[in-house]
């Protein structure tokens, strides 16, 4: 019986997007000593179920606080992984998107900065498309090189990136810089695309 050649591609779509679909994030200590992330399991049990709206209340707030949901400063939702590739290709939107997380890790960001992967963000040319909130920016055309200086300049510093912003929707209100620890801005520095060294600002 002959498989169906497009069933192993369906199968690590699956279980890329399963694995998406769960956080893998440190608390400060664990990120500076460099220990691996840990699966946050945020499945509310029967039991909790059983308690009605009390209990889920109750489980869902304490997945909140494993995932640090009450420090999160930014998040970036990133169109990447599309069921309709329109705004790029789909495996243009995957390196983005891996890149992503992979430099809100090395970047010791995970409890500041949450990363969600959108299935479309509705403006579908010039991709991958990246919104941040509670800024409102919009980026176009967000590849690797993009993704450093945005995480760079505005998830870190708090300066828009003007030539691939779009949209502000607040731009009546300030931007910051992250909010950072001592700790946190005195980490060495890390490569960027270019293979120069890029260190968060202070």
């Amino acid at each position: 019986m002959q498989s169906d050649p497009g069933s192993e591609d369906k199968v690590n779509d699956h279980d890329r997007q399963a694995n998406d679909a769960i956080e893998t994030i440190l608390p400060p200590d664990q990120q500076d000593q460099g220990a691996e992330a840990v699966e946050i399991d945020c499945h509310i049990s029967e039991q909790d179920h059983a308690l009605g709206v009390k209990g889920v209340n109750r489980a869902l707030a304490t997945c909140a606080q494993k995932l640090h949901i009450d420090t999160i400063q930014r998040h970036i939702f990133l169109c990447a992984d599309q069921t309709k590739p329109k705004c790029c290709q789909k495996e243009v939107g995957l390196q983005s998107w891996d890149y992503l997380k992979r430099r809100i890790n090395e970047l010791k960001l995970g409890v500041k900065v949450f990363r969600t992967k959108a299935n479309c963000l509705r403006v579908c040319d010039r991709g991958p498309i990246m919104v941040i909130y509670p800024d409102g920016v919009w980026y176009h055309s967000v590849t690797e090189a993009a993704i450093e200086r945005i995480l760079q300049e505005h998830v870190i510093g708090g300066q828009v990136v003007q030539d691939l912003a779009f949209v502000i929707t607040n731009s009546d209100k300030a931007i910051l810089p992250l909010a950072t620890s001592t700790s946190e801005t005195e980490t060495s520095s890390t490569k960027s695309p270019s293979g120069k060294d890029v260190a968060a600002p202070s």
